[in-house]
């Protein structure tokens, strides 16, 4: 897998164009940037691809992959925690919604009871 930039190198591939610098993303190369024929296989497009970084240390492909996975891990449950969040907000917002018909509609039967206890008393 990997991830154009849009950046173009000095470069020009095969096929005489200028050459798209790419971001490989493989667990073997991770971050290790490289050039790429801007049509690499696809019809008209010639098979220029060259390195830019130099390969990773041992050590880094075998840490970085898992670090990256754990971020993924944190940032889907961090993306789970929001939308917990914005639905408990959608539903505090509905209460209050609630909250507020329900005062109007108790500040009307107050002025009914006191208009039915003053009405009591005048007739009693």
């Amino acid at each position: 897998m990997s991830q154009s930039s849009g950046v173009h190198v000095n470069n020009t591939c095969y096929c005489a164009r200028m050459a798209i610098m790419k971001t490989s993303w493989t667990d073997l190369n991770l971050g290790r940037r490289f050039a790429i024929c801007p049509k690499y296989k696809q019809i008209g497009g010639c098979k220029y691809y060259v390195w830019i970084d130099p390969p990773m240390c041992d050590r880094s492909r075998n840490i970085i992959p898992g670090l990256l996975r754990k971020i993924n891990k944190y940032e889907d449950e961090l993306k789970k925690c929001e939308d917990e969040l914005k639905k408990c907000e959608d539903d505090l917002k509905k209460c209050e919604e609630q909250l507020i018909k329900k005062g109007s509609r108790e500040k009307w039967l107050w002025i009914a009871l006191t208009v039915a206890m003053f009405l009591v008393y005048m007739f009693v």
